[in-house]
């Protein structure tokens, strides 16, 4: 009987110890989602100032993008080309972000506002006609629903 009663507990703090370490574990995972989420926003944010530095710096190429001025000569045509590629590329990420998980329906309607008001400058849409089978069909889909 005693020794029934050992076995038992055994079982019991066996059991408890394993559940333990199942909250263990689940709390590990999150704390390892929360530091992937903190790290892709920082690498996110750190490309979007990239960029706005660039447009900072060279501010008649996105007059050119948002169509308010024409390019003066074909390097400066190629160097609003490349911005936009730039461009085009973290908005890729955004959708793919928001597709695994990284953003919630909040944050996300900021993001494709984001990508709305870069669609709509007519040297974006121009250049998006040519360069749009480079880029995955997740973002090409989000691209179209705005467009549409």
């Amino acid at each position: 009987m005693a020794s029934q009663r050992i076995r038992t507990l055994a079982e019991l703090l066996g059991l408890a110890a394993i559940a333990a370490s199942l909250v263990f574990v689940g709390i590990q995972i999150k704390q390892t989602q929360d530091i992937a989420r903190a790290t892709m926003r920082l690498e996110l944010s750190n490309t979007s100032r990239e960029i706005i530095e660039v447009m900072a710096e060279n501010p008649d190429a996105w007059l050119v993008a948002a169509g308010m001025r024409e390019p003066a000569d074909t390097v400066e045509r190629v160097r609003v080309e490349l911005l936009l590629r730039g461009v085009f590329r973290v908005m890729e990420s955004y959708v793919y972000q928001y597709h695994h998980g990284f953003f919630d329906e909040v944050e996300w309607r900021g993001y494709r506002e984001e990508i709305s008001n870069v669609m709509d400058m007519p040297f974006a849409r121009e250049f998006w006609g040519r360069v749009e089978p480079g880029y995955s069909p997740d973002f090409r889909g989000v691209v179209s629903e705005l467009s549409d």
